[in-house]
């Protein structure tokens, strides 16, 4: 069985991989943002916002993260946790594009 610290420390790895991938995001949001201002689009996609929420959604379906009996009622919690997470990020790089 993992210690308590050695769980920490995984946790503080995959923070550390989080926020690189964070950045490349919001980077690219930003190019994004230019490409959309020099044809005239507008910021704000919700089609594009459905797309982002539906792949998220399948992505993380074909993940298997939790083991054990109660992992179906897990999955489907954390599915929607992650999907609140990806609202989130969608509305920061909305915010984002339009600075």
């Amino acid at each position: 069985m993992e210690t308590l610290e050695e769980i920490r420390a995984k946790i503080d790895e995959v923070d550390e991989e989080m926020a690189k991938l964070f950045a490349r995001r919001l980077e690219l949001t930003r190019k994004a943002a230019l490409i959309k201002r020099a044809q005239g689009l507008p910021a704000e996609d919700p089609g594009r916002e459905v797309q982002i929420l539906e792949r998220g959604a399948a992505i993380f379906e074909g993940a298997a993260i939790f083991e054990g009996a109660a992992a179906e009622a897990q999955d489907g919690a954390a599915r929607e946790d992650y999907l609140r997470f990806q609202e989130t990020v969608i509305q920061i790089s909305k915010d984002a594009q339009k600075r």
